[in-house]
């Protein structure tokens, strides 16, 4: 009787040290080992947070763009307001979509707005396409994972 409970202390010990190291052992970057639910999303995806996020976007305008120091140090600010605004409206939704849209789209504007009053001429234009751009990704990227849909005439082979 004491070694069939012995037994089973020692397999149950084992089964949960097994499943609490499996979030370690699958994590892709140290920030995913820190156990933060920050870092990940509903989805069970991989998320960065605001600030990784704000960094990752500023190094991309700044190769596209060509900024310069002062155009850096306020673009930084503009965009973790962004991400960190965002980020809040994504883990505390209201329920209703529509508002949780209008509420992005609203923080989203206002950043944009800022960030093309910031930039020189040129830069807006060469911001504005890079815009279009990423649009168009996010379109085929959703068209990809929805699959093969209807053509835009909204008739069916």
């Amino acid at each position: 009787m004491k070694r069939t409970l012995l037994l089973l202390a020692i397999a149950i010990g084992a089964a949960l040290t097994g499943h609490a190291q499996t979030r370690d052992s699958t994590a892709k970057s140290p920030a995913d080992s820190t156990g933060d639910p920050g870092y990940s999303s509903a989805r069970g995806k991989t998320t960065a947070s605001p600030t990784q996020r704000a960094a990752r976007q500023l190094t991309t305008l700044q190769k596209k763009l060509n900024l310069n120091q002062d155009q850096v140090i306020k673009l930084r600010m503009i965009l973790l307001n962004l991400d960190v605004s965002l980020d809040s409206l994504r883990s505390n939704p209201s329920g209703d979509k529509k508002s949780d849209n209008r509420a992005r789209r609203a923080v989203t504007q206002d950043a944009d707005g800022k960030i093309y009053a910031l930039l020189t001429t040129d830069q807006q234009v060469a911001y504005a396409k890079w815009k279009q751009e990423q649009q168009l990704k996010r379109q085929l990227g959703r068209a990809a994972k929805n699959g093969p849909a209807a053509d835009s005439s909204g008739k069916h082979p």
